[in-house]
């Protein structure tokens, strides 16, 4: 959107000027996203922790994610990077990253970039300086994005002089001791809103990464003084140990919210509905496990037959009964004695005897 009319029309007037020449904004870029990343190193950071941003940022742009999130993107992105304290300072050019090459080639270049001076905190200066550079570049997209981070509040003009006089503190406060500066007071927060609606309205967002080493509340400072626009958002990071993944996570929803439009914007065809599927069957319930074989009937029981000897009894011996010893004694299942061998075969012989001299 930004600068679209304004292109159209010098394409038109260039065309019916000069004909065949082609004015400088025709020949702009497209890209899916104009990007500044813009980074405090006043005073208040050290050279360690100066060291943990830069190589923060390098990073981000040799992670697999993120480079393959810009190479979705149509015409990938355009980024800048820049350093501020009490001025802008150290911009490096802007660069066209669609692959691993360039974002290569960026990373590479910001940790050769070194450390330019310290001094105070222009947050306002530098947000200015940002837009400008967007502004003016040779790229042209739907969405334009000012990152800025800082461990730091308002403390100075936002055209600073340079000369570091109590003329370009924001809001100064003079004692019999020292001079301090009140940087919660209206004319240092106005610098930064002012500089933040001028953002907006030229159709930027402004994107905050506070790092809470000096303020624990710097996290509502950014909300309510430093971000605005479309989508804009804090992401704060609780030390400089900590910057990596917090830049990391930024950049990459930075970037991500442009696929998501674009894919919002052409969703793929849908693939054609199979034909319905025929009804299921109702489902059979489980069959029961079977019984365990029944055991085979016991046979009746019966009590055993005891054989019963049975012996006819042996004639009257003569003058009449004697008593038979068993001598193995009586049978419990068999009531009858038998009389002993001996005497029955006496009393045979004696009756036969006899019935032999009954004859004539």
């Amino acid at each position: 959107m930004k600068r679209f009319c304004v292109w159209s029309l010098a394409a038109t007037t260039g065309l019916a000027a000069f004909g065949s020449v082609t004015s400088p904004v025709a020949a702009a870029t497209f890209v899916s996203t104009e990007l500044v990343l813009s980074v405090d190193v006043s005073n208040s950071i050290n050279d360690a922790e100066f060291a943990l941003q830069r190589s923060g940022y390098a990073n981000v742009f040799r992670t697999q994610s993120v480079i393959d999130l810009i190479k979705s993107l149509d015409n990938g992105i355009a980024v800048t990077f820049q350093y501020w304290a009490s001025q802008p300072s150290g911009n490096l050019s802007w660069y066209h990253i669609t692959d691993e090459r360039s974002a290569h080639i960026f990373a590479r270049d910001i940790e050769r970039a070194s450390r330019p001076f310290g001094g105070l905190t222009n947050m306002a200066g530098a947000l200015q300086s940002a837009r400008q550079a967007i502004l003016s570049n040779p790229f042209v997209s739907d969405r334009q994005v000012i990152d800025i981070s800082s461990d730091g509040r308002q403390n100075t003009q936002t055209n600073f002089s340079g000369s570091f006089s109590i003329n370009d503190l924001c809001a100064p406060r003079v004692t019999r001791v020292t001079v301090f500066n009140d940087d919660l007071a209206d004319s240092c927060l106005n610098q930064v809103r002012n500089q933040r609606n001028a953002a907006v309205a030229a159709g930027i967002t402004v994107n905050g990464l506070p790092i809470l080493t000096e303020f624990s509340t710097l996290s509502s400072y950014f909300r309510d003084n430093v971000i605005g626009g479309p989508g804009a958002f804090v992401q704060p990071t609780s030390s400089f140990s900590d910057f990596q993944q917090a830049i990391t996570a930024k950049v990459t929803r930075e970037i991500a919210i442009t696929a998501e439009q674009q894919a919002a914007a052409q969703p793929p065809p849908a693939p054609p509905s199979p034909p319905p599927a025929p009804p299921s069957p109702p489902p059979v319930p489980p069959s029961p496990p079977p019984a365990p074989p029944s055991p085979p009937p016991a046979p009746p029981s019966s009590p055993v037959p005891t054989p019963t000897v049975t012996n006819p009894p042996a004639p009257p011996p003569p003058g009449g009964d004697r008593p038979t010893v068993d001598p193995i004694g009586p049978s419990t299942d068999d009531p009858v004695q038998v009389p002993e061998p001996g005497t029955a075969l006496a009393l045979g012989l004696a009756g036969l005897f006899a019935w032999s001299l009954r004859k004539p």
